[in-house]
């Protein structure tokens, strides 16, 4: 008996020792699976969505409101092959001791990349940050640079705040997903360049940021003096082009220049350890994606393969706001993405000028009415089983008036589309349903014993929370 008990022992001894065996070669292949698709099948990696997010949840007052208008999904599925990644630029400091810019960031550089793997080309689409929009998700009209703020912040829990960036970006796109971000602070963009040992350029012109003078001509560049070429717009501080839309250009032009670099170099697999290093840097980008896109460009893009574009458009001022915001030429726009995702999408009706015009002298009040009657169904539920006939009347005749009013709005939008005048009958159908709304609603309120908020829009439309829900500073 004693005898059969010690001949088992090795026997577990080898089973223990087979079944680690087995472990490291099913680990050994799937390391060898991954490097394989690393390496020769990149596109694998991004075939499906990046996981969800929770998005951040943030107690207020305010009353979940109607959200605004968005484009109708796109129609056609993308080419196989593309996948959008949404780099942006924040302009603040993970460093404490910079003090120039308020709490409130922006992502002031927004450039979308198409990786297509099957063209083996890049599409490089520069956005201005000054693009008029609205943000999914929200009621109000906002800067696209500030779509972060609405989603929480450039520090919101599981990169809320970027990852409404993509859909604010997808949402101008006609519905073209951007599944992928990477943001970058601005003393991160200093750490990388240094990095990677400063960049050669040709700079077009002087230039002085900060104190710090740059010449004409051939440069090498440190990662403060790439970060002030990058951000100089101002033209008592350069004799190049001035202007947000010149700044983009260099933007793009320098990007080149720095992939030009570590490809040549053969820096392109040190990336993603870099940005693993760098404070101020975040994505949804895992490493193993990382690695595959470092191989694909070092191995499969050459230079001429990357084409640049701008999601363009013209800078003016509106009506009421003291600043200036770019309102996207809607053919080049329908042009753009037709040539770079071979997909046709609509025009924007929620994003032009006239657009705006019609909302400071119409649409905001319209906004803010129907969102008071959005507060008050949300903060009192009112139910008509227990309203007694004439408050169920008075409550059936707001609710109706309501819908004519969001269905004229409606109308105006896309008529201004066709006729882009605020003389025309759609544009102006909607004011007297404002101030039908607005009697019906008063009405219910005092027969319901609800103490309504003013009905008045402020000037400073962005402030009233009853229009843009999350307000956020336009600079």
């Amino acid at each position: 008996m004693e005898r059969r008990e010690k001949a088992k022992r090795p026997g577990k001894r080898m089973l223990v020792w087979l079944i680690i065996l087995a472990v490291v070669v099913i680990a050994a292949v799937i390391i060898a699976v991954q490097a394989n698709r690393i390496l020769n099948k990149p596109a694998e990696l991004f075939a499906t969505e990046p996981p969800a997010v929770t998005p951040q949840v943030v107690e207020v007052d305010e009353p979940e409101q109607e959200p605004t208008p968005e484009p109708e999904p796109t129609p056609e599925p993308l080419p196989g092959g593309i996948v959008n990644f949404l780099v942006l630029g924040v302009d603040g400091y993970s460093d404490s001791k910079f003090k120039e810019y308020s709490e409130d960031n922006h992502t002031d550089t927004m450039l979308l990349a198409a990786v297509n793997f099957d063209q083996k080309t890049v599409d490089l689409i520069s956005i201005p940050r000054d693009t008029f929009t609205p943000v999914p998700g929200s009621t109000g009209y906002y800067k696209i640079n500030a779509a972060v703020n609405v989603g929480g912040g450039p520090d919101a829990p599981d990169g809320a705040g970027y990852r409404k960036s993509c859909e604010t970006v997808s949402r101008l796109l006609g519905g073209v997903p951007v599944d992928y971000y990477l943001a970058l602070r601005f003393d991160t963009v200093v750490d990388l360049v240094d990095a990677l040992g400063g960049i050669d350029y040709e700079v077009e012109g002087w230039f002085t940021e900060g104190g710090r003078k740059y010449e004409k001509g051939m440069q090498h560049l440190n990662g403060q003096g790439v970060l002030d070429y990058l951000r100089v717009r101002k033209a008592s501080r350069t004799n190049m082009p001035v202007g947000d839309a010149n700044r983009v250009e260099r933007q793009k032009r320098m990007l080149i220049a720095i992939y030009q670099k570590v490809k040549e170099q053969n820096l392109l697999t040190m990336i993603p350890t870099l940005l693993g290093t760098l404070d101020g840097v975040q994505t949804n980008v895992s490493v193993s994606q990382m690695l595959a896109l470092a191989n694909y460009a070092m191995s499969s893009v050459d230079r001429e393969n990357i084409r640049m574009h701008t999601m363009g458009g013209q800078s003016r001022q509106s009506e009421a706001t003291p600043w200036n915001f770019v309102f996207t030429d809607q053919e080049k726009r329908i042009e753009l993405i037709q040539s770079v995702y071979g997909v046709t999408v609509k025009p924007d009706a929620y994003s032009s000028y006239v657009y705006l015009l019609w909302l400071e002298r119409y649409g905001f009040r319209a906004i803010h009415t129907m969102s008071v009657v959005d507060e008050l169904i949300e903060t009192q539920a009112p139910d008509p089983a227990t309203m007694n006939e004439e408050q169920a009347t008075a409550y059936a005749e707001m609710q109706q008036a309501y819908d004519d009013l969001a269905a004229s709005c409606e109308a105006a939008a896309q008529g201004l589309l066709e006729d882009p005048h605020l003389s025309t009958d759609s544009s102006m159908a909607p004011r007297p349903l404002i101030s039908d709304l607005q009697k019906k609603l008063k009405a219910f309120a005092e027969l319901y014993g609800y103490k309504l908020p003013r009905l008045t829009v402020p000037d400073a439309w962005w402030t009233d929370t009853y229009i843009n829900d999350v307000t956020v500073d336009f600079r």
